[in-house]
């Protein structure tokens, strides 16, 4: 029987030397990003829900939020290129070896944080009571799992601590063991300056950033310069950014944000009706099909709620990530459920959420209220299970639905669908394009998605130009360290097209023209007579 050694401790201060040292073997100079916590942070340490007060943020969670960026911005390469590309830059197993990452990471001057509970319980008669009140700072729907737990007037969670907004660090980075190629040089360093761009963006610290928690804004770059993701630069990627008018505040517009995804799913009028005249509840039925489908599956319909909903046993709002709990408050209905996610047969404990919801920086210190929108083919193609969750007894559980079935996969079968649910109707055939629909109505008129203002041409003077022998592109890098490039039969016009002295400079690494760009796309290099 093998047993399992105990890790060496770990010094903190001489594992960072140690790594420094390496940078500086290597002849490699960091990069600082100067960055702010602009909205509460969730958890961030070692334990789940927790906040760190001696080393808040983690260099080893933000390399895994870069990473992902970083695969995000590759995904049109097919999986082998992508696992090969992906390993060749952040390390990992391959073909039974150990690749080493050629991204060094390091957090140094953080400030401390003073944690502060999201609310407190009031006490009553019989002790504590169960409803939570809430901080004004807070915003309950994004951070229901910080609320702790009452049961018959005692506490039984506390509820979670955040760290508020405010809170700075300094992120270092730096690279080892890079390409002596400059091609292939530039282009792994470029990517991954990109998925800083996009984690600063829409990415954060912390957990349920897709929520919007732990969102940040970087102050200042040395060396070089920063510029966040543009809303143009979010379409030439093949996403969509959504946007409502700017809020004077990061906190301000993140609650704004987060509160129409909770209209939308529970609001009265919107995702349920109003409560009954003989009802103490301060809520009334949902309008969504989920909680009749479970009443139909498990065959325990409440005496005051027989199911009635004329989609069926649907269950849309799986599309906006799981786990989702069900519980229901009527002593005759169903027991707790959960609804989780399915790759084949396979069970999994969540689904992120393809939505990611945040304020997105505006002109003037101002914030947008902002959604971006993933891909989410992998949503559609999943199955789901219903099971019990905790307590919940429920017979005829769990049950499995496959892809198409618990939302149809037919565009003809989704609109059907859609009219039948009231918060769906007219705003689309899939509950993400509703909700995006719904975010941002346009004053008058049916509520249609914000779309990214068109693309147009830019002119950048003194841009530097590249050439990559390899693959014939042609690269422009302009302000802010925006990058443009021409590839494939594009990039041999305009390589073509330069006189033999700018060739010769080109390839010496210092060459710089007028270039006309169109988002991502180099579209014509003017030298300079």
């Amino acid at each position: 029987m093998k047993t399992k050694q105990a890790a060496p401790d770990l010094e903190l201060e001489q594992l960072q030397a140690d790594v420094e040292q390496r940078i500086r073997d290597s002849g490699e100079t960091w990069r600082r990003y100067t960055c702010r916590l602009v909205t509460p942070m969730y958890g961030g340490g070692v334990i789940p829900g927790e906040v760190d007060r001696d080393m808040p943020i983690r260099a080893t969670a933000i390399r895994g939020q870069l990473r992902y960026w970083w695969r995000l911005l590759h995904r049109h390469l097919d999986s082998r290129t992508l696992f090969a590309a992906e390993r060749a830059v952040w390390g990992g197993l391959g073909d039974g070896d150990l690749a080493a990452s050629k991204v060094l990471i390091t957090v140094e001057n953080w400030s401390l944080p003073v944690p502060e509970a999201v609310g407190h319980y009031p006490r009553g008669d019989a002790g504590h009571r169960a409803t939570l009140e809430w901080k004004e700072w807070a915003q309950a729907y994004a951070l229901f799992p910080a609320q702790g737990k009452v049961e018959r007037g005692q506490i039984k969670d506390n509820p979670r601590s955040v760290a508020r907004e405010g809170l700075t660090w300094t992120l270092r980075l730096a690279f080892r063991d890079l390409p002596r190629e400059a091609a292939q040089r530039h282009e792994l360093v470029h990517g991954v300056d990109e998925a800083v761009r996009w984690w600063a963006s829409f990415g954060g610290v912390g957990a349920r950033t897709r929520r919007g928690l732990g969102a940040l804004e970087i102050t200042s770059v040395s060396p070089g310069s920063f510029a966040y993701v543009s809303a143009a630069e979010v379409e030439q990627a093949g996403l969509r950014l959504t946007l409502k008018a700017p809020e004077a505040s990061a906190t301000g517009a993140w609650k704004l944000a987060v509160d129409a995804l909770r209209s939308f799913r529970q609001g009265q009028g919107i995702g349920r009706n109003g409560p009954a005249r003989d009802s103490r509840s301060p809520a009334g039925r949902s309008l969504w099909p989920e909680p009749d489908a479970i009443r139909r599956m498990v065959s325990s319909p409440s005496a005051r709620h027989q199911p009635t909903h004329a989609a069926g046993n649907l269950f849309p709002r799986a599309a906006f990530g799981l786990p989702i709990i069900f519980h229901f408050k009527d002593n005759d209905d169903p027991t707790d459920s959960e609804l989780a996610p399915l790759t084949g047969e396979q069970r999994h404990d969540r689904m992120a959420s393809p939505l990611i919801i945040r304020p997105y920086p505006a002109s003037q210190g101002k914030w947008h209220p902002a959604i971006l929108s993933l891909p989410s083919d992998h949503v559609w193609s999943m199955g789901i299970e219903l099971r019990n969750s905790g307590r919940g007894r429920n017979a005829g559980l769990p049950q499995l639905l496959r892809p198409g079935e618990w939302w149809p996969s037919g565009e003809s079968a989704r609109q059907g669908k859609s009219e039948l649910i009231k918060p769906l109707a007219g705003r689309g055939s899939d509950p993400l394009a509703a909700l995006v629909a719904y975010f941002t109505p346009p004053p008058g008129v049916a509520p249609t998605a914000v779309m990214s203002a068109p693309l147009q041409e830019e002119t950048w003077e003194k841009a530097q130009i590249k050439y990559n022998q390899r693959n014939g592109s042609v690269e422009a890098t302009g302000p802010n360290n925006r990058t443009a490039t021409a590839i494939q039969e594009k990039g041999q016009e305009i390589w073509s097209g330069l006189s033999p002295a700018a060739r010769k400079r080109i390839a010496s690494g210092f060459f710089r023209a007028v270039a006309v760009v169109k988002g991502k796309d180099l579209l014509r290099v003017e030298e300079k007579q």
